[in-house]
């Protein structure tokens, strides 16, 4: 969930909660709650509507991504992988970051500009934008 929704989801449920332990003749961000929500049905449904939100926008919000340590999830140079003895060759692990997105991307590959080019292609494919995946781009060997 996009760290803004969570945001409005926690005043939501937050303002619910407080209806719901305040009850009615609450002034909230100039708007008047009445006293029509001193009804206990009222009230425990805003608690439990409330607490929801509470719940599931705090859960987002402390969801951090988790950045796998293993190896990208592909590596394109499945023909190098079939054959029955490998060369010594230099291989090449690039990560892309989206900072707008919160989104990872990996590529692997004996050129450097390749695994820079999949890892950026792989970013976008998770959602990241186009830009932002380009601008910020770690090659290791």
């Amino acid at each position: 969930m996009p760290e803004s929704i969570a945001i409005a989801a926690f005043v939501f449920g937050a303002v619910l909660f407080l209806i719901a332990i305040a009850g009615g003749n609450l002034k909230i961000f100039g708007s008047e709650i009445s006293n029509s929500v001193s009804n206990p049905g009222l009230r425990a449904v805003s608690f439990f509507v409330g607490t929801f939100f509470l719940v599931i926008s705090v859960a987002s919000i402390l969801d951090e991504p988790s950045v796998p340590s293993s190896s990208p999830p592909y590596n394109n140079n499945s023909s190098e992988q079939n054959s029955d003895f490998q060369s010594p060759t230099t291989s090449f692990s690039a990560t892309s970051y989206c900072s707008m997105t919160d989104v990872y991307g990996y590529g692997e590959h004996s050129d450097v500009s390749t695994a820079q080019d999949l890892a950026i292609d792989d970013c976008i494919y998770a959602g990241g934008v186009p830009d932002c995946c380009a601008s910020n781009v770690r090659v290791s060997q």
